[in-house]
């Protein structure tokens, strides 16, 4: 049974014709900082997707800072924070054919959402639906239906991303990334490149991919910088497991088409 979400990893704030977007962190950073600021900030949170129902910024003393709906306040009709998500059978289908489901371009709009304050697009997956209602024992009545779900996703910055990862779904942020070929002993006959992601302000591993050499060859020489880390926008649509060496604790994933990944220059 598909589930909706109340819960932001991001909002809109609107002031006059400013506009700009604030993660869940930015705003935790800002009420730690400057609380005045915090405060003017604070009132003027938006829904990212519709731009209209206000949000507030969340920081229970027993759950993870967020943002939510403010009480009474209604989101457009066909705002994605009023769509069930996905059910996971369509994930499995959408990950391992992504080309059916255009999930490069679903990808893209999710950085756009991001990064991009007047790009306000809810993106949900559409599914189509065939239900079978038989008649007689030997005819049936087939009547084909729409339904629009909204694909899971989550903030690759996030604090708590170790602990909020499980399930196939949408990863994205501004990360750093610096590749990473392993040594004879490390390499195997599938895998040949390793791109590693990092948190921006931390500078501290938050994943792992794989990639195969045939795919690492078709990816834009710009991403694969090797001299030194650097900056991008990134999302992902891929499952992971958490890995533990002596890098530390970090999650782990694959790659294999890369119509499942997309880079975003900042």
């Amino acid at each position: 049974m598909a589930q909706k979400g109340t819960k932001f990893e991001y909002a809109l704030y609107v002031d006059g014709n400013k506009k700009e977007k604030y993660t869940v962190n930015e705003l935790t950073a800002m009420r730690n900082n400057n609380l005045l600021m915090y405060n003017q900030t604070k009132i003027k949170l938006y829904c990212p997707y519709c731009g209209k129902a206000r949000l507030t910024h969340r920081c229970p003393s027993e759950k993870n800072d967020h943002f939510t709906t403010i009480p009474h306040e209604i989101h457009e009709t066909d705002c994605s924070a009023e769509i069930d998500y996905i059910p996971s059978k369509y994930l499995i289908k959408m990950k391992d054919v992504p080309k059916d489901y255009n999930m490069h371009n679903r990808l893209t709009g999710v950085l756009a959402n991001l990064f991009l304050a007047d790009n306000e697009m809810a993106n949900p997956a559409t599914i189509v639906d065939i239900e079978v209602n038989s008649k007689t024992p030997t005819t049936s009545l087939k009547q084909r239906t729409t339904t629009r779900y909204k694909i899971p996703r989550k903030l690759l910055t996030n604090d708590k991303i170790l602990s909020e990862f499980k399930g196939i779904k949408i990863f994205y942020g501004k990360v750093i990334i610096k590749w990473y070929e392993p040594s004879n002993q490390e390499s195997n006959s599938y895998y040949n490149h390793y791109m590693h992601i990092l948190n921006p302000d931390k500078l501290t591993l938050i994943c792992s991919v794989k990639f195969k050499d045939r795919l690492y060859r078709q990816i834009d020489e710009k991403y694969k910088q090797k001299d030194s880390p650097f900056k991008v926008g990134i999302a992902f649509f891929t499952d992971m497991i958490v890995k533990c060496d002596n890098k530390g604790t970090f999650l782990n994933s694959e790659i294999s088409d890369l119509d499942n990944i997309v880079f975003y220059d900042l």
